[in-house]
């Protein structure tokens, strides 16, 4: 069933590019989410939950799950040089470099939340209640607001990679 919602477009229309390209030029966007990161961080720090870098959750394909991201976030994560894809797994975060993030400081707000262990619900709820903050950044600056997966949306953005 297909909706015509503005949630459901999917990661490979071609206002993706110009959307990421457009809230990477605008400044004050980019200042306001890094804002949002930094709060999202400090409330996952009082749950005291602790990441231990091993990597495993950027290894989509073997831990089951796909991470989601709004062009802002993703105009976030690619504001600088891109790893070397030649090195990249398919379907695997491409900025993970063995097991560390090349791109932890600007990592999405799902890697953000994401914990291997811990209370389920509690990061479920720290991450809607996030994610409502960066869909209102996108209305704020008249940016259109998508929601995709990162290696679809990867694709989409460097398609020679």
């Amino acid at each position: 069933m297909k909706s015509n919602t503005k949630a459901d477009k999917s990661p490979r229309e071609p206002d993706l590019t110009d959307a990421v390209a457009r809230c990477g030029a605008d400044a004050s966007m980019m200042d306001r989410l890094g804002r949002i990161y930094e709060s999202a961080d400090r409330a996952v720090a009082r749950t005291g939950a602790v990441c231990l870098g091993g990597g495993p959750c950027c290894r989509f394909d073997l831990f089951a799950h796909r991470l989601y991201l709004t062009p802002v976030e993703l105009a976030m994560l690619v504001s600088q040089p891109a790893p070397d894809s030649a090195y990249a797994d398919p379907g695997r975060c491409p900025y993970q470099n063995g097991p560390r993030c090349i791109a932890y400081a600007r990592r999405p707000l799902g890697c953000r939340i994401f914990f291997c262990q811990g209370e389920k619900r509690l990061f479920e709820r720290l991450y809607e209640r996030y994610h409502r903050e960066i869909r209102s950044l996108h209305e704020s600056c008249c940016i259109p607001y998508s929601y995709g997966e990162l290696v679809a949306c990867f694709m989409q953005l460097f398609p020679n990679e």
